[in-house]
This record gives C-alpha cells, sequence and structure tokens, in this order.
C-alpha cells in the first residue's frame, strides 16, 4: 500500500504492530567546527577530565589524540579532556535526537510504536539496502510508514524530486511544518527506549 501523493518507492507500510557564557569562543567555535554536543553523561576519572552532562555544548580545543580531546565547556566555561566517542560534531546527524543510525526496520518499527511514542513520532536511520541514502520512518496511528531518503547528484537529499533539501535537517524541518505528500507531518523524535531505560 503507497500514499496516493507518492510514487510506490517514496513509501511503503509496515505490518500493523501494534545546551558558561556563550561569547565569541561558541560562535567562532561553531562557524570553524569545533563545537561538539554530549551524547551521553560523563563524569570525570581523573582531575585532568571534564564532566559534562547529554546535551551540553562543547568547544574543542585540541583533537591531536583521536581518543581524547581537550575541551571547553559551553556550560561551565571549565576546560578538560573528553572521549571523543562520547561527543558528536554539533550540526552533524549523529547529534540529533531524529537520526538513529544502523538500526534495522523491525526494531525501528517497534520503537516508534511503543507505548513511549505517539501519532507523528519519526525517526531517521541509514537505508539497509542502498548505500549512502536514508529511510525516514513516521507512525501513522498505529503504522508505521516508510520513506526513501535519496541523495542529489550534486549533493542535497530529496523524498520527491520537486522538494529538495540541503540537507537533512531541512528535509526534517520541511516535513515537520507540512506533511507535503508524507502520511503525516513529523511532530517528534522518536524517543530513544535504550537512553530511556537507562534514564529510569
Amino acid at each position: 500500500t503507497t500514499q496516493s501523493s507518492l510514487t510506490t518507492n517514496d513509501a511503503i507500510s509496515s505490518c500493523t504492530t501494534v545546551s558558561g557564557s556563550p561569547g565569541c569562543s561558541s560562535v567562532c567555535g561553531l562557524a570553524t567546527g569545533r563545537m561538539v554536543v554530549a551524547l551521553h553523561d560523563y563524569q570525570g576519572r581523573t582531575d585532568q577530565d571534564l564532566t559534562f552532562r547529554t546535551h551540553e555544548h562543547l568547544e574543542v580545543l585540541d583533537e591531536t589524540s583521536e581518543d581524547w580531546w581537550l575541551a571547553r565547556s559551553h556550560l561551565t566555561g571549565l576546560e578538560g579532556y573528553i572521549p571523543s566517542n562520547y561527543v558528536a560534531r554539533l550540526q552533524s546527524i549523529d547529534a540529533e535526537p531524529w537520526y538513529f543510525g544502523d538500526i534495522k526496520r523491525g526494531d525501528c518499527e517497534r520503537r516508534l510504536l511503543s507505548n513511549l511514542n505517539d501519532h507523528g513520532a519519526f525517526l531517521i536511520r541509514n537505508s539497509e539496502s542502498r548505500r549512502n541514502e536514508f529511510s525516514l520512518s513516521v507512525r501513522d496511528g498505529e503504522k508505521v510508514w516508510h520513506y526513501r531518503i535519496r541523495p542529489r547528484d550534486h549533493g542535497g537529499y530529496f523524498i520527491r524530486r520537486r522538494d529538495t533539501f540541503p540537507s537533512l535537517h531541512d528535509l526534517v524541518s520541511f516535513y515537520s511544518a507540512d506533511a507535503a505528500g508524507l502520511c503525516t507531518q513529523l511532530i517528534r523524535p522518536c524517543v530513544n527506549v535504550s537512553l530511556a531505560n537507562k534514564c529510569d
């Protein structure tokens, strides 16, 4: 079954189971790609480590080492070393709550249909079958619809050829304001069940 305003390749129905003072440092850091956002809480283990919390913004001062970076907290102004795998570039999709990476379609559907999520919950994941492509999965009542996000030849992405976007961030913003052929507009990123359980 497909949405009438989209082609068969655009949408496929699933089974129906039920962020210290900002100042110039922060602005310049963002412009040069030095600003990162914490993906997890981290409690420093030595006096040289920097303790931070999930979603905290940090400016990377030295990333000579692959695993440990010297950073300054945007919130506290403190400096110290942080594990590089606990953060993501501020404007990268890894920092976005709607990006779930390499999860499988079945896992995606189970998460979206859990009682932690409602109609309009959504996520973006890496395509399982096509390299460098993504899938947008959206909860519509007790169904989940999957939409293929294709790359443009010269950069950018689209679901429908008439609506193209320079980034996935722009695509999400557009469909959050208007369904424009999707089953519903994007209302809220899917709750990350594993993170929710960790908080409990």
